[in-house]
């Protein structure tokens, strides 16, 4: 797979499948090879389901720090995961 939105909706597969383990393999694959900032809130929201709260949170805040890297257009784009992320981090 090359396309990151393939290979998210895979994870998402994996993980509603039961395949808890694989898929995490693949959420960290994707959030470092592709940097994607839906990535790493699906990943986020992941570890959250697994009952991993201290490292959902630090998934989260992960994406809106790194959101202040990319260019303008790239923030417009994944301002919905920054909302979300943040939405996130208040409640943990």
């Amino acid at each position: 797979m090359k396309k990151p939105e393939d290979e998210l909706a895979y994870a998402q597969a994996l993980d509603s499948s039961g395949y808890h383990e694989k898929a995490e393999t693949e959420y960290k694959r994707i959030v470092r090879v592709h940097h994607s900032l839906e990535g790493a809130y699906r990943y986020g929201m992941f570890l959250k389901k697994q009952q991993r709260p201290a490292e959902a949170k630090a998934q989260f805040q992960t994406v809106i720090k790194e959101i202040s890297l990319h260019p303008r257009y790239v923030r417009r784009q994944n301002q919905k995961w920054l909302w979300l992320s943040r939405k996130e981090v208040a409640v943990l």
